[in-house]
């Protein structure tokens, strides 16, 4: 299966099972700075994918995915996680930063919540 081409792909996390995927929209301003880029011939990715893909729904904490709204309503996104929210805010900079599930961020303004 082909990565989206509209989408920069990200993950936090072990590369063999991610907090979580994102994907945000290549015209959206991103700050990127505490997520990794994805490649999709990774090992460890691969491996992930396949799992996602043929086992989600026998994992003990399976992945759910929901669209990332930017402050206006926009949709900027996609969100994969085992995590069924985060916090998605616009820096001074009106760049873009999502949360990690793990509770890293970038400290700033206004967060909003996404998902539950």
């Amino acid at each position: 299966m082909e990565l989206p081409k509209d989408l920069d792909i990200y993950f936090s996390g072990p590369a063999d099972r991610p907090f979580a995927v994102i994907g945000i929209y290549k015209d959206v301003p991103f700050d990127p700075n505490i997520w990794q880029p994805i490649s999709i011939d990774a090992e460890n990715i691969g491996k992930w994918r396949h799992m996602i893909e043929n086992y989600n729904d026998m994992l003990d904490k399976p992945y759910f995915g929901y669209d990332i709204i930017d402050p206006t309503g926009k949709v900027v996104g996609k969100w994969l996680s085992y995590q069924r929210s985060t916090v998605v805010k616009m820096t001074k900079g009106n760049k873009i930063t999502v949360y990690t599930p793990d509770g890293s961020f970038a400290r700033g303004d206004d967060p909003q919540r996404i998902g539950e």
